[in-house]
């Protein structure tokens, strides 16, 4: 028998990775955080305004554009 996945643990996995990036870097775009974790950039967009809102974390500033 085949059992569900527990999306919460999945976002609280993935929240936390996110946060370690953050710590460890010395600023983090969201597009270094995406190629860092694996992933998607949309995924990490979603945290990245959760943890703003939340007060957890702050922008700083704006990096060079790769594109």
């Amino acid at each position: 028998m085949r059992t569900g996945t527990n999306l919460l643990k999945v976002k609280d996995y993935n929240q936390r990775l996110v946060l370690e990036i953050i710590r460890l870097g010395d600023g983090a775009s969201r597009v270094e955080i995406a190629e860092r974790t694996g992933l998607t950039a949309q995924t990490v967009s979603n945290i990245v305004r959760r943890l703003l809102s939340e007060g957890v974390i702050e922008e700083v500033g704006k990096g060079r554009s790769r594109g």
